[in-house]
Order: C-alpha cells, then structure tokens, then sequence
C-alpha cells in the first residue's frame, strides 16, 4: 500500500507540473509547463549545431526610479555562478560554448551555441534553470561587475551614434521607459544597492515570464524530458507579474534637441513615433522606410549623394513590444545644411503620403524581406534568435506573420501610413554638433545639510509681532479719522506687519 500511495503521489506531482502542448507552426511546437514557462522547440537534423536562448520579458524598459541600468547589470551578475556551478565562465568554455548575453527595451536573455552533443545540452539547459532562479546576486560581485558595466557606460557615451539616439529616444518617450537608455545612467550605476537588484531578480526572473527556444540537431523527446525535469521544478512568487501600464500621450509638436560635444562629424536624426512589432504597419513603415534609403540607393540617400551633402544615410523603422521608432540618420558635411537635409526628406515623405511608394520600391522591398527570412533559417543560432525576438515583442509567430503582413502591403498602405505617422506633430530631430571646447554647467553635487546649518551662522532672532486680533472692537480702538477739506473723511488701520509693509 505504501508504495502504491507514493507511487500515485509521484504521478500526480509529474501531472501537476506537466509539459501542455499547445501548437505547431513552421517546424516550431510550442509548449507550456505547469508553472508557466514557455517553451518552443525547432528540430533540424540538417543543422549542424544546437542553440538555446532563455528570454525574461523584462529589460530597460520596466526600471523604476535609481534604477537605470539595473536589468543590464543583473545580466552581467547572472554569469557570477550559483552554489551548484561557482564558475559558469569555466564550465563554459571546457564544453565548448558559444555564450553570452544580452539586454534591450523590451527582453533580457541568454544564450549558447554549442555542438549536438546531449550531455553539453543537458547541462546547459540545467545551469540555465539554476542560473535564473539561484544565482548568487552578491555585494562582492556587484562591487567588481559595476567597474565593468560603467566601462561600457562610457564608451558608450563617447559614440556620437550612441548619444543621438539616446537623445531621440529620451525627446519621443519621456514618459514612458523607452526614453531612458539601456545601458542606464552612471550615478544610478555606481549607487544601486545589491537589495534593489536582488529585488528586481525575484520580480521578473521568475517561469511564467520565460521562453525557453531551442533549435538546431538535437532529440526532442529527450530534450523535453529533461527541460521538464530541471525547469518545471522552478515555482513563480506568490506576487502576480506587475503591470506595465505607463502609455506615451501622443505627440503635439515638433521636438527638437542639439548636442554640442567634442567630436569630428556633423550627425542628425529625423524620427518619428512608429508602430509596435504586432501591427500590420510595422511592414507598412518598412517598406516607407526603404523607398528612402537602401543598400542600392533610395530616394532620399541617392538625392543625399547627389547633392554631396552628406554620407552614411540610413532610414529604418525598429519596431519593439509597445512602439515603433522611424528614423532616418545620416553624417552632415556642413551644420548650416542640417535644415536642408530636413528638407529633401520632407520632401519625400510628402511625394509618398501623396502617391505612395512606387510598384518597383514595394517589390523590392518585399523581396528582401522574403531573402532575410530565409536566410534566417539557414542556421539553428537564427532561427532560435528570431524566435526569442518575436516572442519579447509580445508573440513567438511575429516573425512569421510580419512574412504575411509584407506581402499584403499595397501602394495605398504607404500613402495611408505616411499620412498617419510621419507628420510634424510626430517628428523629433537631434543633431550632433562637434565642438571644440564645449562650455559647461557646472554640476551640482547634493548639498550635505546637517553639515550646511551647523557650519553657517545663525542668523538674529526675529522681531516678535504684537498680536492683532481683527475683531471690531480691536479695529475700532486702532483706527484713526480724519475729515479732510471738501468733505472727504479717511480713516487709517495701523496694525503689525512683516518687514513693515502691507499689500
């Protein structure tokens, strides 16, 4: 009797946690454990390697107050071991792995390619699930991986590329987390304390926030066994996934900033709010933004060219889980033709809002999309990275349907779309202006106050007021009349008053 009640109490625990097919689509089932996490499981005997890439639908984006930079830092702190793997940087490389990490806006995750070999993905599926639910998160790591994060802050900030889009971002979604930048900022860096970040780890590190993506040569039955078995043991917290519920209100004007730094090269960028990776126009936009500039030409880069009044012309619409960001960018030769350049590309946006883009334009955007597609799937490490992709903007089949969407694209689409988004309301514009000595304010470091007032003077006591009490008995023992020549009486209140003087 006591084996058979363990052995039904096993079965039901199995059956608790069980994975739940849910679909198939494109070579890609996607399955759901009974904690949550997502899986999505693309075999292809003819690859010749292996890739995994666990999503956590949380990066910049979801950052609070001092928290800038944090869902960055944490991925960096991820790699620092559990107590069952201290050294993952080791065991890494004695199984050969191609690893990293990576944060954006939307997703933070992690990832390995790695020969087909079923005891290195067994492994690595294992210290996956360890990683993201026991990592040490420790003071002494976050002492030492700041220093390494702050290096890439200020390489960063040093890239003119780097501070104009931080800039266009910041101009349209100052609300919302889209306008502060990934890589955070440097006193929130330096000062976030290891409680905050360990916080932030047991919020959104948790299986009903994950996509698991594996692809490439590997056995599903076996490898679905053993995902099973290392992550449908993970539990979520008795709290509920918190709700990103800021929304940008819409644009009412034309935004402008000017960066003046040191530098070498004149650089502006036109943008507009966009659509989110989920929407039809997402293709719609694409397509737009590749009548105006490609790697064979474009309106708007071959009139550039022509005129030789700039280089590097690009225009691209990235799209991410709630917005999209039109932009066209491009090196100036002259900052007296910044206004200019804006001037051609209206031009074109007008010319397209009024007669869309051309028959050959649509094709040929369209053909590319198809040709980038499918050499995505040429290799396990893209498949599975356009899976996690579409997954953190908000759905796995993104990919897939945006294929749909491109195709019905039409020349109406683009009149209609360059009517509804790019417009001067909407617009944003920055511009890099190198400088040679920059003139700065000074920055204010916070005032110690306690240290202020016991170092300053004290200042005199101050003049005790007679009281006044205005009733009218009070007004009529302090009022004094006169009668004036010609009949006009007047009649004086003097009361008590601060600093003499009454309004």
């Amino acid at each position: 009797m006591k084996k058979i009640l363990t052995a039904l109490l096993f079965v039901w625990a199995f059956a608790a946690h069980a994975q739940t097919l849910l679909r198939t689509m494109e070579g890609v089932t996607e399955y759901r454990l009974g904690n949550g996490l997502q899986v999505l499981l693309a075999p292809n005997d003819l690859q010749p390697r292996t890739y995994v890439n666990v999503v956590i639908k949380a990066g910049s984006a979801v950052e609070g107050f001092g928290e800038g930079g944090m869902a960055h830092l944490l991925e960096h702190l991820v790699f620092k071991g559990t107590p069952t793997t201290r050294d993952a940087m080791k065991a890494f490389t004695e199984r050969s792995l191609s690893f990293n990490g990576t944060t954006s806006l939307d997703r933070t995750n992690y990832f390995a390619s790695m020969n087909p070999d079923k005891e290195t993905l067994h492994w690595y599926l294992g210290w996956q699930a360890d990683a993201v639910t026991n990592s040490f998160i420790s003071k002494a790591d976050l002492d030492k991986e700041m220093t390494v994060v702050r290096n890439e802050f200020e390489r960063a900030g040093s890239s003119s590329d780097g501070a104009v889009w931080e800039a266009r971002m910041a101009l349209a979604f100052p609300n919302h987390g889209y306008g502060r930048p990934t890589i955070g900022n440097r006193s929130d860096i330096e000062n976030v304390s290891i409680e905050r970040l360990q916080a932030f780890y047991k919020t959104w590190y948790r299986p009903d926030n994950m996509v698991l993506v594996v692809t490439g040569r590997f056995d599903v039955a076996s490898t679905l066994a053993h995902i099973q078995t290392v992550f449908g043991i993970l539990k979520n917290p008795a709290h509920p996934i918190p709700t990103i519920y800021t929304r940008e209100p819409v644009q009412d004007g034309v935004r402008e900033s000017i960066i003046r730094r040191v530098g070498t090269e004149v650089a502006t960028l036109i943008g507009w709010r966009g659509a989110p990776r989920a929407h039809r126009d997402d293709a719609v936009l694409d397509v737009i933004a590749h009548s105006l500039a490609n790697e064979g030409g474009g309106r708007f880069k071959t009139e550039i060219e022509k005129l030789a009044i700039g280089t590097q012309v690009s225009v691209s619409h990235p799209s991410m889980l709630q917005y999209g960001a039109f932009n066209a960018s491009l090196r100036v030769k002259d900052a007296t033709k910044l206004d200019e350049v804006q001037a051609l590309l209206l031009k074109h946006i007008a010319a397209i809002a009024q007669s869309g883009v051309t028959a050959e334009e649509l094709q040929q955007a369209q053909n590319i999309a198809v040709t980038s597609y499918e050499e995505s799937k040429r290799t396990a490490e893209g498949v599975g990275s356009s899976l996690a992709e579409s997954a953190a903007g908000g759905d796995w089949r993104l990919g897939f349907w945006y294929q749909g969407n491109m195709r019905s694209v039409t020349i109406a689409d683009t009149m209609r779309a360059a009517k509804a988004y790019l417009v001067e309301a909407n617009r944003v514009r920055v511009s890099f202006i190198p400088e040679a000595s920059p003139v700065r304010a000074p920055d204010t470091a916070p005032i110690d106050l306690q240290n202020y007032v016991a170092q300053s003077d004290v200042p005199p006591a101050a003049t005790q007021l007679e009281r006044f009490q205005p009733s009218m008995a009070e007004i009529a023992k302090r009022t004094r009349r006169f009668d004036l020549k010609g009949g006009a009486k007047l009649a004086l209140l003097a009361r008590p008053a601060a600093g003499d003087a009454i309004q």
